[in-house]
C-alpha cells in the first residue's frame, strides 16, 4: 500500500487555506490520488462545538486534526489540511506526529485579509484575536504571498514544490504537434470546440 502525505496550509483566517486546499486537491486527483480535504471550520461546526480559542483548545484541534492525517494517510491517502494553527507549538506538534508533513505558509497582510472580508469576521474579537495571535512559521516547506500571488499561479508553486520534494510525480505537458491535433480533433468530435 502507497503511503499518503499531509499537506497543511496554515495562514491568518482570509489568507486562502481553504480555496488553495481545494484547487490542490482537485489537482491531485486528477494525478490520481485520493485526497481527502479537512478544514478546521467544518469540524469545528460538526466536533467541536464545545471548544473555544485558548492555546489549549488550539493545541487540541491540532492534535486530533493530526490524528485524522495519520490514519488518512496510512491508507494511501492525502490529507489536505486548511486550518489557522495559531500557535507554533501546535503545528510543530503535528510536523512531529506526521512522518509526510508539508506546511504551507499563506501569508496576507491584515488590511489585505480585512478587505476580503465580505461577512465581517474581522469585525468579530474570535477572529481579530485570531490574526493578532498568529505565529508566523519558523521553517515551512513553502511561503506564498496570496496578496499578489494569484490562485493559479500558487497553486503551480504548490504542485512544483510537491514534485520536487518526491510526493508527485511530474507531468511532461509537453505535446508534439501531431498529439496536439489529435486532441483537438478529439475534444472536437466530442463537441468542446
Amino acid at each position: 500500500m502507497e503511503t499518503g502525505f499531509t499537506i497543511w496550509f496554515t495562514g491568518k483566517p482570509l489568507a486562502g487555506k481553504t480555496t488553495l486546499a481545494n484547487n490542490t486537491a482537485e489537482t491531485l486527483e486528477t494525478r490520481g490520488f485520493k485526497v481527502e480535504v479537512i478544514t478546521c471550520k467544518a469540524l469545528r461546526e460538526e466536533l467541536w462545538r464545545d471548544t473555544g480559542w485558548s492555546k489549549e483548545d488550539t493545541l487540541f484541534r491540532a492534535k486530533n486534526i493530526a490524528y485524522i492525517c495519520r490514519t488518512l494517510n496510512k491508507y494511501g491517502i492525502v490529507a489536505v489540511v486548511a486550518a489557522v494553527s495559531a500557535y507554533q507549538e501546535a503545528r510543530d506538534e503535528v510536523r512531529n506526529e506526521l512522518k509526510n508533513f508539508i506546511e504551507i505558509f499563506l501569508h496576507a497582510p491584515v488590511e489585505i485579509l480585512k478587505k476580503r472580508d465580505t461577512n465581517k469576521i474581522y469585525q468579530t474579537p474570535i477572529y481579530s484575536q485570531s490574526a493578532d495571535r498568529y505565529e508566523n512559521p519558523d521553517n515551512p516547506e513553502l511561503t506564498l504571498n496570496t496578496d499578489s500571488e494569484s490562485i493559479d499561479n500558487c497553486l503551480k508553486s504548490i504542485i512544483t514544490k510537491l514534485e520536487e520534494m518526491g510526493y508527485v510525480e511530474p507531468v511532461d505537458e509537453d505535446y508534439t504537434d501531431e498529439e496536439k491535433e489529435e486532441i483537438d480533433e478529439r475534444l472536437k468530435s466530442l463537441g468542446y470546440m
